[in-house]
């Protein structure tokens, strides 16, 4: 219904609905300090809420084009930077724009050539590093401050829909979720295969632990972690 709820998560009580898109809200996004929240839709906006403030609507601003009802769509992905400075989003079709958080604006051109729709958006700690992977089962890795393709695009699952990835804490591998292949992971520097984790486990997202150590993967089906 293009709103997004605010909970206290010690007392799992409501505390504010936010509305303000004209779509259905897909993916929300909170700056590093917690003070801003991002929600991003389907009408292609993004909104910036001072979640800390008694005003709620901090600012609007359109990322991409409007889409018609696609059901193979199924959101724009939305990522802070570690250092909260910058925020990626997946563009219509395909490409990442960049923009700066504080304004929000642009920080320079878009990131085109993924080889499809952006699925979803990693950044490696240090916020030099950006990976994103599309519907089609393909990779890229990205400079960020060059705004220049480093590998890819490259494939990594042979089913199409959603797929997931994660860049781990030292930065150097790359972990994709799609489908029955469960969790591949990949050299990030050279974009090699190097090992797989779940297999047969339909994986629909990924996540590094902080030291590195430890994968959680999300079952797209059968609803476990």
């Amino acid at each position: 219904d293009g709103t997004a709820t605010l909970w206290d998560v010690r007392s799992a009580t409501r505390l504010q609905t936010l509305g303000g898109h004209s779509a259905a809200v897909q993916q929300p996004v909170f700056s590093p300090d917690g003070a801003v929240l991002y929600t991003v839709a389907h009408d292609g906006t993004a909104i910036a809420w001072d979640v800390n403030g008694d005003s709620g609507l901090e600012q609007r601003f359109t990322f991409t084009h409007d889409r018609a009802p696609d059901p193979d769509f199924e959101h724009h992905p939305g990522r802070f930077s570690p250092d909260g400075r910058v925020l990626a989003l997946g563009l219509k079709q395909r490409g990442i724009a960049l923009w700066d958080a504080a304004t929000p604006r642009p920080a320079g051109r878009a990131l085109r050539e993924t080889g499809g729709e952006v699925k979803d958006i990693a950044f490696a700690p240090d916020g030099r590093t950006l990976a994103a992977v599309t519907a089609k089962g393909l990779a890229t890795v990205w400079d960020v401050d060059r705004r220049s393709r480093l590998r890819g695009p490259f494939r990594v699952s042979q089913h199409y829909g959603r797929l997931g990835v994660s860049i781990s804490p030292d930065g150097t591998l790359l972990a994709t979720a799609g489908g029955s292949e469960g969790v591949l992971l990949w050299d990030i520097r050279t974009g090699a295969g190097i090992g797989r984790v779940g297999e047969a486990l339909y994986a629909g997202d990924v996540a590094f632990s902080p030291d590195g150590s430890s994968l959680a993967l999300v079952r797209g089906i059968g609803g476990t972690v």
